[in-house]
C-alpha cells in the first residue's frame, strides 16, 4: 500500500479501507489505529444508511410543508388548507404532527375546527379519503371522522371600522404524537393534511389572512412531520 510522502504533518490521518493509520512526524513513521472491539456493530462514524436500526423515540426524518396563501370557508363548509408529504424510511414508525391554524372571522356567530389527517398517496380534497391521527375531539365542530384539536364556539371577529376587530389574525397550534393503527410498510408514501370547517348563522371564515384588508397582511401555517422510530 501506498502512503502520502509529503507534505506530511503530526497525527495525520490516512485511511484505506476500513483501515487508518496517524503519522507520527518525531518517530517518522505510520503507525495503524487500533480498531474499536465493536460486536454489536455499532456505528460511531460514517454516514447512516437506510438499514440503520434506529432507538425506539429516535427521529428518522422531518419534513416540513408552509402555506402562506389565505383561503375563505363559507357557512357549513370543509376545504384542505394544505398538505405535507412523507415516504417512509422505516416500517412501523410513529409520526410526531406539529401545525398551526391562523384566521379570522366577521362579526358574526360562527364556528370553526380544525384538523389533521392522513392518507397513502397524494393530497385530495375529498375529506372521506383521510382517516384520523389520534388528536383530541370537540363537539362544537368536529371534521367528519378526523375529529378536531381545536374547535371553537363563537369566535368573536369585529367590527370592520377603521381600527376593527376584523383585521385581527389569530393563532392556534398543536403537536402529539400519530400512532398509526396498523404498520406503515417502509418506502411508503403518506399525506398529511391540515383541514378547517366552520358553521354558522351566515358568515364565513378566513384562513391565513383578515377578513377586512387588501390581502396584504396574512400569518404563515405550517405542518411539520417527524418519522419516530418505535
Amino acid at each position: 500500500m501506498a502512503f502520502p510522502t509529503t507534505s506530511l504533518v503530526n497525527n495525520q490521518v490516512h485511511k484505506e479501507g476500513n483501515r487508518a493509520w496517524v503519522y507520527d512526524s518525531t518517530a517518522g513513521v505510520w503507525d495503524q489505529v487500533k480498531e474499536v472491539d465493536n460486536p454489536s456493530n455499532d456505528i460511531y462514524v460514517g454516514t447512516l444508511g437506510l438499514a440503520v436500526t434506529y432507538p425506539s423515540g429516535h427521529i428518522i426524518q422531518v419534513v416540513n410543508s408552509t402555506f402562506a396563501g389565505i383561503t375563505t370557508i363559507s357557512n357549513t363548509s370543509t376545504a384542505n388548507i394544505f398538505n405535507c408529504d412523507i415516504v417512509t424510511h422505516k416500517t412501523g414508525s410513529n409520526f410526531f404532527v406539529a401545525t398551526n391554524l391562523s384566521h379570522s372571522n366577521a362579526n358574526v356567530d360562527q364556528d370553526i375546527a380544525a384538523a389533521v389527517g392522513f392518507k397513502t398517496g397524494h393530497a385530495s380534497t375529498t375529506l372521506s379519503d383521510y382517516s384520523a391521527t389520534g388528536h383530541s375531539t370537540y363537539s362544537i365542530e368536529n371534521i367528519g371522522t378526523l375529529g378536531s384539536w381545536y374547535g371553537q364556539d363563537t369566535i368573536g371577529g369585529g367590527t370592520a371600522g377603521t381600527w376593527g376587530g376584523a383585521y385581527r389574525i389569530k393563532s392556534q397550534n398543536t403537536q402529539y404524537m400519530h400512532t398509526p393503527s396498523t404498520s406503515i410498510a417502509a418506502g411508503t408514501q403518506l399525506n398529511y393534511a391540515l383541514w378547517a370547517a366552520t358553521q354558522g348563522s351566515g358568515g364565513f371564515v378566513r384562513v391565513g389572512g383578515p377578513v377586512n384588508g387588501s390581502g396584504a397582511a396574512g400569518m404563515q401555517m405550517y405542518l411539520t412531520i417527524m418519522e419516530i422510530a418505535t
